[in-house]
């Protein structure tokens, strides 16, 4: 009875520690609403789709972040990847040459 109890419960602990692990990794960690100082541009994370607004103009899209690359892919299957860095509530990746610097609403 007592190993029962000892193999229920390390399953348990397992179960519960994956789900941690799954729940904190990956493109979750950027959930929420992030915009630039100017509040010219904004991104907003939910799941694995992201929402762009900047210049007038509205994207949508999938995002994945892997290796320190935040990888979007658009509808028409296109992919854009740029190094990233989040620490805290601040978004910063390379566009093209320039950092752009995103905080968390």
């Amino acid at each position: 009875m007592k190993n029962t109890i000892k193999i229920i419960f390390s399953i348990a602990v397992l179960a519960i520690i994956g789900f941690h692990v799954v729940a904190c990794s990956g493109s979750d960690r950027l959930s929420g609403t992030y915009t630039d100082e100017k509040g010219t541009m904004s991104y907003t994370f939910s799941g694995k789709k992201v929402t762009a607004e900047m210049f007038g103009q509205k994207g949508e899209a999938t995002y994945e972040l892997k290796d320190g690359k935040f990888t979007m892919t658009m509808p028409d299957g296109r992919t854009e990847s740029y190094n990233y860095t989040l620490e805290g509530n601040t978004f910063t990746f390379d566009w093209f040459g320039q950092k752009i610097v995103l905080t968390k609403k």
